[in-house]
């Protein structure tokens, strides 16, 4: 099984097209932890409404920022392979099925990735100086992965 980690702080907004990507994927066979920092607004009402979408755990917790909230959802997370994603990312219907791929191999403990931006947002407009910044000086990947060892 696959563990998804998406933490949540006030992303009423972004939550409601992340969790419908998240349905829509061609791999099904995965839960989602859902961690929520101390959300103020309606995000843990709109959670709900797709838990009977999907294998889901919620944790509610006070804020303490993304790091915190994200290592506590990876120790709640059953799955052999986890997988961290945010609140304001929509993933492609094949984004699981073809990430896990990679581990297959015996020896990938780790896969990184790059999300396209869409939209009218400053990512989407600072595009170029991101790729710029990012990918021609260093690795980075905007989503992580790896697999837990027993």
């Amino acid at each position: 099984m696959i563990s998804i980690v998406l933490c949540v702080y006030n992303e009423e907004e972004n939550i409601r097209d992340c969790l419908q990507s998240l349905e829509s994927q061609t791999y099904s066979d995965f839960e989602v932890i859902i961690v929520n920092d101390g959300s103020t607004d309606n995000t843990i009402a709109l959670v709900k409404e797709f838990e009977k979408d999907f294998q889901m755990k919620v944790f509610d917790r006070d804020h303490t920022g993304l790091r915190e909230a994200r290592y506590f959802g990876v120790s709640k997370a059953g799955g052999e392979i986890i997988i961290t994603v945010d609140a304001d990312e929509i993933m492609d219907k094949n984004f699981v099925e073809q990430i896990i791929r990679p581990f297959g191999n015996e020896k990938v403990g780790i896969v990184g990735g790059y999300i396209r931006s869409s939209g009218d947002n400053w990512i989407a407009k600072g595009l170029d100086s991101l790729r710029e910044a990012f990918y021609k000086r260093r690795d980075w990947a905007s989503f992580k992965l790896f697999q837990q060892n027993d």
